[in-house]
C-alpha cells in the first residue's frame, strides 16, 4: 500500500511528509487541501538542561519553493525543573500563538485543518479526546498546498536579534494515527479531491529522520507506517546514537541542509519567540 519514495533528514524535523510528487527538479503538483491527524502528548523528560520539542500536522514548507507554511499542534517542553504543555497555531511567517486548550502528556489530540468558506481561508480544530475539549478558529492564509506533514519537531528559539534550534526534549517513544490512537480517518490527507491515507498508493511519501546540528548523528527516527498506511511511531535517539560517516543525504528543501553541502539553512517553525 505504502508508497514511499525516499528517506530523507532534516536538522528539526522528523515524521512524515506527503504530497502528489516529489520530483527532482521544478515545481511539484499543489493539490493538498486538508490534514488530519492524530497523537499522544509526549512527555519531556526531566533534565539538567531546558529542552523543547513539538508534534504538529500542516500543509505545506516542505519543498525549497515553498515559503508557506500553516499547522497546528502541541510542545512538550522542560525547563525550570518541571515539565510544561501548550497548545498552539501558526501561520509562517509569523510565530506560534498559544491557544486556550489545556493539555498534559499521555493526553489523545486530534488536529486537522481544512478549508473554510471563502478566499484562502481555513479551518483550524484541535480536540484534546481525553479531556472533551476542543478549539477552532478560522484564518485567512495563502497557502501552496504542496505538502501535508505529520511532524516530530525541535523548534526554533527567537530573542530579539537572532535565532536557534534548540536542545529536543527526551520523549522516548511517540505515537501517531489511528492504530495508536484509535482516532479514525487521522493521518489522513485530502489530496487532488481525494481523503485518503497517508501510506494510500494515491499518495507519495517521504520519512524524515532528525539530525542533531554536526548532520550526523540521528536524534529521532520514524518507524515505518503500519500496514493500513494510518500510523508510525517516533524514537528519540540518545547522544550516544548512531553517526553516518559523513554528510547524510538532505533534499534540497528549505530547512535542513542544501543538498549534500554543509551550508545549514534556517529552520521553520514552530517559531518560538521567546516567552519563557
Amino acid at each position: 500500500m505504502d508508497n514511499q519514495k525516499n528517506q530523507v533528514g532534516s536538522l528539526n524535523w522528523g515524521g512524515y511528509v506527503a504530497a502528489a510528487s516529489f520530483p527532482s527538479s521544478g515545481t511539484p503538483a499543489a493539490g493538498v487541501t486538508s490534514v488530519n491527524a492524530s497523537w499522544k502528548v509526549q512527555t519531556a523528560a526531566s533534565t539538567s538542561t531546558t529542552t523543547y520539542s513539538a508534534q504538529w500536522t500542516g500543509i505545506g514548507g516542505f519543498f525549497s519553493s515553498d515559503s508557506s507554511l500553516i499547522q497546528l499542534g502541541t510542545e512538550s517542553d522542560y525547563y525550570n525543573r518541571a515539565g510544561h504543555y501548550d497548545a498552539w497555531i501558526e501561520m509562517l511567517p509569523n510565530a506560534e500563538q498559544v491557544i486556550p486548550l489545556t493539555i498534559k502528556p499521555g493526553d489523545t489530540i486530534v488536529a486537522g485543518i481544512s478549508p473554510a468558506p471563502g478566499s484562502n481561508a481555513w479551518f483550524m480544530n484541535m480536540t484534546d479526546v481525553t479531556t472533551g475539549k476542543s478549539y477552532t478558529t478560522t484564518g485567512s492564509y495563502t497557502s501552496s498546498k504542496l505538502s501535508g506533514e505529520y511532524i516530530e519537531e525541535r523548534p526554533e528559539l527567537c530573542s530579539r536579534f537572532s535565532c536557534s534550534l534548540t536542545t529536543l526534549a527526551n520523549f522516548g517513544t511517540a505515537y501517531y494515527g489511528s492504530d495508536n490512537t484509535n482516532q479514525p480517518s487521522t493521518e489522513f490527507l485530502t489530496l487532488s479531491g481525494s481523503f485518503v491515507a497517508l501510506g494510500s498508493s494515491q499518495v507519495q511519501n517521504e520519512s524524515i529522520i532528525m539530525y542533531a546540528n554536526n548532520g550526523q548523528t540521528q536524534i529521532a527516527i520514524p518507524s515505518p507506517l503500519s500496514t493500513d498506511g494510518t500510523s508510525f511511531k517516533m524514537t528519540y535517539m540518545p547522544s550516544t546514537s548512531s553517526v553516518r560517516n559523513g554528510v547524510p543525504e538532505f533534499v534540497p528543501e528549505r530547512w535542513g541542509y542544501s543538498g549534500n553541502s554543509d551550508i545549514v539553512d534556517r529552520a521553520p517553525g514552530p517559531l518560538d519567540v521567546f516567552r519563557h
